[in-house]
């Protein structure tokens, strides 16, 4: 996450604090604190505060020197952004390898291979991960995806403020850049209401569906430069940012179509925030107590510090520490997690992230060869993630006899015979194992968790006497209620369709035993209960 570079003329306190509010919210949501659920939104907070910072950076520069040292910015991006990632990417991934089960270093080696290079937000998109759902919980290196945003941003802002700038030469900069960002912001925002209804984890993941955000924090900046408002106003308009997070806080959940129109809360409010401490005297009204003063507190300052160790570390300290102990819903476990990953970020923070931001040696080497380096690092770390992924597939592949082997091909058959069809149509594919002439007739109903005791129902009841037929859909709980499915970002219709088809089916034949199986983690929808509409679709 960005922090305020070298060369910035300006140190903002309120910045740092709205930093750590960031960190705070996407901590208290890994970890399940209660009021948290939404705090994935503190992405987003740190989505506007990079526009806002690298565009007054690059802006300032450029209106000095009429030119842009891209060298220079992409080397304090590198030397800033990489030496704490791959600590954490070395660390978390020998302890995933001596921690966790071999089956699922696939995921763990893949992952943090991309994220190496910048671009683990890509992996994830065409993974087909949902971000709420329970299968993405165990990946170590998820987080990494919103470090490929950020710096898949840093590659391009530079190019495109220097054109635009060349594009207005005797002309005024300002008017031309506030085109430019309004333009970026509408197409960006607008491909992402789109992509959050027909492909939502594309609109999770990717850069340009999120340089909305960006764009955003750039037009704060250019709005911050004029501003004339008194400290009352600013002191108003930074109370109703804080209020747009509070309110995102609580209208947010699993249930929403995240990104898109929900994202504009915390956005906002992120926005209100920056502009109205922007100000000289923003911090002091005599009026009103200005949020920003709050923010630059000292815990707040100390926290915004160490909000980039912290968001690398706390992650993997959800996951690894999982796999040891009880930490979600445990207060003392998840207070013992949270202060490892503290610890982790304060040890990176001091041993590794200043000393090579600020030291004096490595400024001195010129920034192509820094650039190189750098380069480098990431070339023999991505190959040696990678070689971790290869082993592991080959350990998998010649161990079909064993452990592994066969924890990997233990999948119902149900599965080959195509009797799910999960929501790619509402068809009813009814599958009978047995005997037709059976004297009895058992039926397995209920989606893929259901599905898993089909072994044991061949176990368990004689193929002489009785016939099993599956009726199974992945995904679709057995609830007489509409289903939201957040991983086709829509309300799941085919489920819908076909539970009733069941039902019918079910209705007009002769069945001796019904077994019912399904999860227990759907959100689903019950307008008797809460009054709410469900998200459309």
């Amino acid at each position: 996450m960005a922090l305020l570079p070298e060369g910035a003329s300006s140190f903002r306190p309120d910045i740092e604090g709205l930093r750590a509010v960031a960190v705070l919210l996407v901590i208290g949501a890994h970890f399940a604190l209660p009021g948290f659920s939404a705090g994935f939104i503190g992405v987003d907070i740190f989505f506007v505060i990079s526009g806002y910072l690298i565009t007054g950076i690059l802006t300032r520069e450029y209106e000095s020197t009429s030119s842009i040292g891209f060298a220079r910015f992409y080397t304090r991006r590198l030397r800033r952004l990489l030496p704490a990632l791959a600590a954490m990417l070395i660390v978390s991934s020998v302890l995933a390898f001596k921690l966790l089960p071999k089956t699922e270093n696939l995921a763990h080696s893949q992952a943090a291979a991309m994220a190496a290079v910048w671009v683990s937000n890509i992996y994830f998109a065409f993974a087909d991960i949902d971000y709420f759902g329970a299968e993405v919980g165990g990946n170590a290196f998820l987080h990494t995806w919103s470090l490929g945003v950020e710096e898949q941003f840093y590659l391009v802002w530079p190019l495109l403020i220097f054109l635009t700038a060349r594009w207005a030469k005797g002309k005024k900069l300002e008017p031309s850049l506030v085109k430019l960002f309004v333009a970026m912001a509408a197409l960006s925002l607008g491909g992402c209401l789109l992509a959050s209804r027909t492909h939502p984890i594309f609109a999770f993941y990717m850069m340009p569906t999120r340089a909305w955000q960006f764009s955003a924090g750039a037009l704060v900046w250019l709005l911050s430069r004029k501003r004339t408002s008194t400290a009352p106003q600013a002191a108003t308009v930074g109370w109703a940012g804080m209020l747009l997070l509070v309110a995102s806080l609580i209208l947010i959940g699993p249930h929403s179509v995240y990104p898109g129109v929900w994202a504009l809360l915390p956005t906002l409010g992120a926005c209100a925030l920056l502009w109205s401490g922007a100000g000289s005297g923003a911090n002091q009204s005599p009026r009103l107590v200005h949020p920003g003063a709050l923010l630059s507190l000292p815990p707040m300052q100390a926290i915004g510090r160490l909000s980039y160790s912290w968001y690398l570390w706390h992650w993997p300290a959800v996951i690894l520490g999982e796999n040891l102990l009880l930490i979600k819903g445990h207060p003392v476990n998840t207070l013992a997690a949270i202060a490892a990953s503290l610890l982790a970020a304060i040890l990176t923070h001091r041993l590794i992230e200043n000393p090579i931001r600020y030291g004096r040696r490595v400024a001195r080497v010129r920034n192509g060869w820094q650039i190189a380096f750098a380069l480098f690092v990431m070339v023999v770390l991505n190959s040696q993630l990678l070689r971790w992924h290869t082993r592991t597939q080959d350990l998998l592949a010649h161990s079909k006899s064993e452990i592994y082997g066969r924890a990997m091909s233990d999948v119902p058959v149900i599965y080959p015979n195509g009797c799910d069809d999960w929501y790619h149509s509402a068809e009813l594919k009814p599958c009978v194992y047995g005997k037709e002439n059976a004297q009895k007739t058992a039926v397995l109903l209920g989606d893929s968790i259901g599905a898993q005791w089909f072994p044991a129902l061949t176990t368990m009841l004689d193929p002489e006497q009785w016939k099993i037929i599956v009726l199974t859909k992945s995904s679709c709980p057995m609830v007489d209620e509409p289903f939201f499915y957040q991983r086709i970002g829509r309300q799941y219709t085919e489920c819908t369709t076909w539970r009733g088809k069941a039902i019918e089916w079910l209705q007009g034949r002769h069945v001796d035993r019904l077994f019912l199986g399904s999860a227990v983690s759907y959100m689903v929808y019950r307008p008797a209960m809460d009054g709410r509409h469900p998200p459309h679709s």
